[in-house]
């Protein structure tokens, strides 16, 4: 059995915590070394899959499929991650890795949340940088 892999996101300070603690429940018992405000954090889980450049896949990254103009994003649904556009879900162990490629996540571009078109230009921005 692989580990299990978690990020936790700070919405006040922007940026991917270094140091925080999980219980075996999941539930967040510290940040940076003291007990801090939950609803400010969100905690992402690894969905133990990698893109085609060996990145690990977790819930809330957008991902490219097959070089597809629009990003899915990466949700746990259902007892399982889904990746979802905008009119479809397909379970993420239907792709191989080297058809998936994470171009961004939703906790670090909040302007980019899963709408439809805007964020084919933002991808189309990502490839142009």
């Amino acid at each position: 059995m692989k580990p299990l892999k978690f990020r936790v996101w700070n919405n006040i300070k922007k940026e991917w915590a270094k140091d925080f603690t999980l219980s075996q429940e999941g539930e967040l018992l510290s940040y940076g070394g003291i007990v801090f405000n939950k609803d400010n954090l969100e905690i992402s889980f690894s969905s133990g899959k990698k893109d085609k450049n060996d990145k690990e896949i977790f819930n809330g990254d957008l991902v490219l499929i097959f070089n597809s103009k629009s990003p899915c994003n990466v949700e746990f649904q259902e007892g399982c991650f889904m990746l979802s556009d905008d009119h479809n879900w397909q379970p993420l162990s239907s792709f191989y890795s080297n058809s998936l490629e994470i171009v961004d996540n939703i906790y670090e571009n909040n302007k980019i949340f899963y709408t439809g078109n805007p964020m084919t230009e933002f991808v189309h921005e990502l490839k142009g940088r």
